[in-house]
């Protein structure tokens, strides 16, 4: 049976609510009435869907996106560690709300694994420092960190005082 996309986006979002609540995939795809294999398709092209929407972000997107990531995780994960912990809650639900907390600590682990560190950030700070620096003072020699040798864009300086001229 063919679907539409509004369709497919419609049981793509229940699933998500579903598996935030800690429902079973077994459980999901009883309740969306769909087979076991299209709930993991299903999951698969959402996490694909991240992936390409996180690929097309600029930096300053990214760690917006990152940010707003790991601060939703961290609030579901507090407030089911605050549900678990009332009196009146079931044992059943209980565990269900430490799976929970257990698959967004995950989720938290995985996204700062994958994501760039402060090591990094600083490494790239300084090679764009360097490289502007170079550029700053008509530096077109091989001797930088990075040599940067584009003859359709610089012209070579006789007089070193002169910065580096661009053409078109």
């Amino acid at each position: 049976m063919q679907h539409t996309s509004y369709e497919v986006i419609e049981r793509r979002t229940k699933l998500l609510e579903l598996s935030a609540k800690g429902i079973s995939t077994k459980l999901i795809a009883k309740e969306l009435n769909i087979s076991l294999e299209q709930v993991y398709k299903d999951i698969a092209a959402i996490k694909k869907q991240g992936v390409k929407f996180l690929s097309g972000l600029t930096t300053k997107e990214k760690a917006y996106a990152y940010q707003n990531m790991i601060t939703n995780i961290l609030n579901v994960n507090k407030q089911l560690w605050e549900l678990s912990n009332k009196k009146d809650i079931s044992d059943a639900d209980s565990i269900k709300a430490y799976k929970v907390i257990i698959e967004g600590t995950i989720a938290l682990s995985e996204l700062l694994s994958k994501s760039i560190n402060i090591f990094e950030v600083e490494q790239l700070k300084q090679t764009v420092n360097n490289i502007t620096n170079n550029l700053q003072v008509g530096n077109t020699s091989n001797t930088g960190y990075m040599n940067l040798n584009l003859p359709h864009l610089i012209k070579e300086q006789t007089d070193n005082n002169n910065p580096i001229t661009i053409t078109k």
